[in-house]
């Protein structure tokens, strides 16, 4: 027999799956986190995608897609939650990533400046896992609970991951096909400045020596 988690978290299977099938696309991956906020019983499902600053180094990401339940106050147009300073704001969950784990926990009993920055958008509890394209972390997806202390036992957190696995099965398919399609491109160009395909003749430099015969 299922156990109460396992058919809790079914609905994440159903969820990647859609996703997988239709790509990283903006409705596809805004259904999703809605599909398992709701069937997690979080505030906030949300996607943080990664840049790296030149001059520093330092991981910096940004919030870049959102769900919501109606009893949370949204936050992806808080100006806070863009090119946030992970080195800086939460130094911890950067090195978790680096060894593609997750962090969870209590806010209150998360050190400066994390608390503060988590405090600040209502949140009691949270869980992120990292999305590991290639060798390193893309970004993350991050589950807030806004209302309860909660803990994350380890079989939810397995489960939770799956939509992480997912969406970076998505971005390397798509880093893929825009790979194909700019050189489908490259080629279309060199077809079009040669029609014929035919080799174009090489001429002799001027005051290039002559072979003797």
């Amino acid at each position: 027999m299922e156990t109460a988690v396992a058919m809790q978290f079914s609905y994440i299977g159903q969820a990647c799956e859609e996703l997988l099938a239709r790509g990283f696309v903006d409705d596809a991956v805004m259904l999703a986190l809605e599909q398992v906020g709701h069937g997690a019983r979080v505030d906030r499902v949300h996607v943080f995608e990664r840049v790296d600053d030149a001059n520093s180094g330092h991981k910096l990401c940004n919030q870049r897609y959102e769900w919501s339940a109606e009893r949370a106050t949204p936050q992806i147009d808080n100006p806070e939650l863009q090119h946030l300073d992970m080195n800086e704001v939460a130094p911890h969950w950067v090195n978790a990533f680096g060894r593609d784990a997750h962090v969870a926990g209590i806010v209150k009993s998360m050190p400066e400046p994390t608390r503060e920055v988590l405090t600040s958008q209502q949140i009691v509890s949270i869980c992120v896992c990292p999305i590991v394209v290639g060798r390193d972390w893309w970004g993350f997806v991050g589950y807030d609970d806004c209302r309860t202390e909660r803990a994350w036992p380890d079989d939810e957190v397995r489960a939770l991951r799956r939509l992480s696995v997912a969406l970076a099965a998505s971005l390397r398919r798509a880093q893929t096909q825009a790979r194909l399609d700019d050189a489908r491109a490259q080629l279309q160009a060199l077809a079009h400045d040669n029609p014929s395909g035919a080799p174009r003749p090489v001429s002799a430099s001027r005051g290039a020596p002559s072979r003797r015969s």
